[in-house]
């Protein structure tokens, strides 16, 4: 099972919060965890390995000046969580806040307001199970396009060769939806899609932006990051490379893209339905 959760939070109290609440949301929801499954939480903390979870930063309702927000009461705020295996899904459905229940975060609280997991209470919630995303792209057919339009809706990036790598290119977005879902999804995609996006997947049209993110004070900690649409080139011929890569474009809903998913970075859908949540953080 998938789940992806939003939170409406209320304003108690007038507040100024840092802008990037990535450390104390990722915190904040292994503790919540840690109340119903404390082995798995613990888990969750350790190493380095790719993290079942997605967790978004504070989706306020205006931008940060200068590195903070400042909000008044009676203005909401939003927060996203999803989880990528059954046992974790499991766990945070039984460790879900209920409204009126405060979420302390770096500088202040926000209260719980309302807990949406359904796709038609909120477009960026939802529950699905693996072999379902891939069935629905059965039933789809031929109807596949050759193209994938991606929306990075927060800063996304990637590290190789050493260092940070903030451009989507088609290798690392597409190996990291493959790795994550040959971890945690009870059905295995063949590795030879990777040579397949190495030679039949290109960048079309894109349209994007830098943003800095700093999770400690001053410029340590700081990523450099890009947000926009991107336009991938799907030039197989064979519809089931096609069907798969398709997949893995649906799948980026769930699993995020590039590096610390888990804390605020890399929220990703496909295009046609990111217009929906640029709304809703309105």
């Amino acid at each position: 099972m998938l789940t992806a959760t939003v939170l409406q939070l209320g304003v108690p109290k007038p507040l100024e919060l840092p802008a990037v609440q990535g450390r104390a949301i990722h915190a904040w929801f292994l503790e919540r965890v840690a109340r119903v499954a404390p082995a798995l939480a613990e888990r969750l903390h350790e190493g380095s390995a790719l993290r079942p979870f997605t967790l978004s930063d504070l989706w306020a309702p205006s931008p940060p000046r200068v590195g903070y927000f400042s909000l008044a009461p009676g203005q909401n705020c939003q927060l996203r969580l999803t989880t990528l295996t059954e046992e974790l899904t499991e766990a945070w459905l039984r460790a879900l806040p209920q409204e009126g229940e405060q979420i302390p975060l770096a500088g202040g609280e926000l209260v719980v307001q309302r807990v949406w997991q359904r796709a038609e209470e909120h477009p960026w919630a939802g529950q699905a199970s693996y072999p379902e995303l891939l069935q629905r792209q059965v039933l789809r057919g031929k109807r596949l396009p050759r193209q994938l339009v991606l929306s990075f809706v927060s800063p996304t990036l990637f590290h190789s060769q050493g260092q940070d790598l903030p451009l989507p290119l088609p290798e690392l977005v597409f190996g990291g939806y493959l790795s994550k879902w040959n971890r945690f999804a009870p059905i295995q995609l063949p590795e030879e899609l990777r040579q397949v996006v190495r030679e039949q997947v290109s960048l079309g049209r894109f349209h994007l932006q830098s943003r800095l993110v700093s999770f400690e004070a001053g410029q340590k900690g700081s990523h450099v990051g890009y947000v926009g649409e991107v336009t991938f080139r799907l030039r197989t011929e064979e519809p089931y490379w096609l069907l798969l890569l398709h997949l893995l474009g649906t799948y980026s809903f769930w699993c995020g893209t590039g590096r610390r998913t888990s804390m605020g970075l890399g929220q990703t859908r496909p295009w046609k339905e990111s217009c929906e949540m640029e709304s809703n953080k309105q």
